[in-house]
């Protein structure tokens, strides 16, 4: 839970959204503003129970989140010949 709730914080922050800002809100604001699916990003950031062999799975789908939203990566863009 720790993980998704600094995600929370981190991309709330930058999107001038306040800490305890619901998931929801964080990811319909985060969707219109980054085309990302809302799904995805409920998905990744919702606080719920995660077993130990899961750990490494949400950590890193956070982690393809953040860089996503927080300018760590560009999607892929389609290269012309």
């Amino acid at each position: 839970e720790r993980i998704r709730a600094e995600a929370r914080r981190r991309i709330a922050a930058r999107h001038g959204l306040p800490p305890d800002c619901p998931p929801t809100v964080l990811a319909s604001v985060v969707a219109d503003r980054h085309g990302v699916p809302p799904e995805e990003l409920l998905a990744a950031l919702v606080p719920r129970p995660v077993a130990a062999e899961d750990l490494l799975a949400v950590t890193a789908a956070v982690d393809r989140l953040e860089r996503r939203v927080l300018g760590g990566a560009s999607p892929p863009q389609e290269v012309v010949p």
